[in-house]
């Protein structure tokens, strides 16, 4: 007579391994129906079988589903946590398909705060697109030093100039809300001055960080709910920096433009000096700027004619007249423009003078700074200085010019272009970079030749309407 074989019964544990083969899931759900019927205690708990029920049936019909097949699919039924939601990251459209086979979420958070430290934002992007689904978002509740954690994480990329996705950034910041968002911004008031415009540039970048957040969770109320310093710095900072770009555009399109191209940018001249006009942070050197381009703006109408230089003065007047302009760009407004035509200051060379050298005989002391000088030290420091300063004298003379210029040496660098237009005199940037050095030397009518000599040149080699490069002259 064969002997019965033993009814084999498995607990929740077992089970629950056994469920994360695929292979293996029909058997499973037989022997977890067998120990639901017969054996119940060894499930624990009702909750027990909710979820290991769950899992089982939905790992099933994911089986069944023939769109779901590979590496996503493979991950999901091994319950490989960090490599799924990578993954699943990639199909968002598919999550809440995966839901029911995690109602219990606790390991989301346990990996999640695994990631913040160190911080890697990559490695919790998919915890941040799960969490905007409806249901996920309650396992995310950080404590104020997470956000804090984060926050910091974020500012120190943005510092390094790295680029976060917006769609990956969008949901981190809906998913942390508030807490973060002020956690950030406490980070960012405390570098955001808008007071040296050396960092204007660095600070700008900061402010714009943090408004772009506070849009993704604000949308179109941003301007109210946002933090009202930053958001005050970031419309300053943003408006200056736009200023400033088109006031260097617009100045090489002056110094290079035929007459109609000329008037036209009347406007846009006008323009520029009301946007500078309402800026209310520090902006030295903007004025200067903007000074430059209004006297460059006045030189370069005298190339037109009396009644062309009429028509700009009398706009100019009324431009002037309905507005409370600043006393440096009104000053500069009468003098470049209105006033231009009284001021014909004239060059005058000055006499080289003989500078009379002094020779003092010394007899030879002993203890004399000759013998005192350690020559060693003088080789070591003397090479390197001898080195840059031969390197310096074979560079080209445009590229001396720049530099001096850069330096605020204008009489060198006028020397150095005149001596770069020399050996190439069909280059129209080197007479464009004279005439403005001269009109800031006060040597209008030099510079007025310069300007007329650049037109020629541009005249014979390109039309008007090619778009000028940038900053073509500096």
């Amino acid at each position: 007579m064969a002997q019965e074989t033993a009814t084999v019964y498995y607990g929740a544990q077992s089970l629950y391994d056994f469920q994360k083969e695929p292979e293996w899931l029909e058997r499973t759900r037989e022997r977890f129906l067998k120990t639901l019927v017969e054996q119940p205690d060894l499930l624990e708990s009702e909750e027990t079988v909710d979820a290991l029920g769950t899992r089982i049936y939905m790992k099933l019909r994911l089986l069944r589903d023939s769109d779901l097949k590979g590496p996503v699919l493979t991950a999901i039924l091994a319950e490989n946590s960090e490599e799924s939601l990578r993954l699943l990251a990639l199909e968002e459209d598919r999550l809440s398909r995966y839901r029911p086979l995690y109602p219990l979420m606790d390991f989301f958070v346990k990996d999640f705060r695994k990631a913040l430290n160190p911080f890697d934002f990559q490695k919790i992007v998919p915890y941040f697109l799960i969490g905007q689904l409806e249901g996920f978002e309650e396992f995310f509740s950080l404590t104020n030093e997470e956000h804090y954690h984060i926050a910091k994480g974020i500012l120190n990329g943005i510092q390094s100039n790295r680029t976060y996705p917006e769609r990956s950034l969008k949901a981190m910041v809906k998913l942390l809300g508030e807490k973060y968002l002020r956690a950030y911004a406490s980070m960012v008031q405390q570098l955001v001055t808008a007071r040296v415009e050396a960092d204007y540039a660095k600070e700008l970048r900061l402010a714009k960080s943090y408004v772009d957040q506070a849009g993704y969770l604000y949308g179109a109320q941003v301007s109210q709910k946002a933090d009202q310093t930053l958001h005050r710095a970031y419309l300053s900072l943003s408006s200056y920096a736009s200023c400033k770009e088109d006031t260097l555009i617009a100045e090489n399109r002056v110094a290079l433009a035929s007459q109609d191209t000329y008037l036209s940018m009347l406007p846009l001249a006008m323009e520029l000096v009301d946007r500078y006009e309402r800026l209310t942070i520090n902006k030295e050197g903007l004025e200067k700027l903007i000074l430059s381009f209004i006297q460059n703006y006045g030189l370069k109408s005298r190339l037109y004619g009396d009644e062309v230089t009429a028509e700009i003065r009398r706009k100019w007047k009324g431009f002037i007249d309905e507005r409370d302009l600043s006393p440096m760009v009104l000053n500069a407004i009468r003098s470049g423009i209105l006033d231009y035509a009284a001021k014909t200051p004239q060059t005058v060379a000055t006499p080289a003078v003989a500078t009379p050298v002094v020779v003092t005989t010394k007899g030879s002391v002993k203890g004399s700074w000759l013998e005192k000088l350690r020559w060693p030290t003088v080789f070591i420091y003397g090479v390197p200085v001898l080195a840059m300063l031969l390197l310096i004298a074979v560079l080209p003379a445009s590229l001396k010019a720049k530099g001096a210029k850069a330096l605020g040496m204008k009489k060198k660098a006028l020397a150095f272009y005149q001596k770069a237009s020399l050996s190439k005199p069909e280059v129209a940037e080197y007479h464009v970079q004279m005439a403005i050095l001269l009109g800031l030397l006060h040597r209008e009518e030099e510079a007025i030749q310069e300007y007329r000599i650049a037109t020629k040149i541009l005249s014979m080699t390109e039309d008007d309407d090619l778009p000028i490069k940038r900053r073509s002259s500096r």
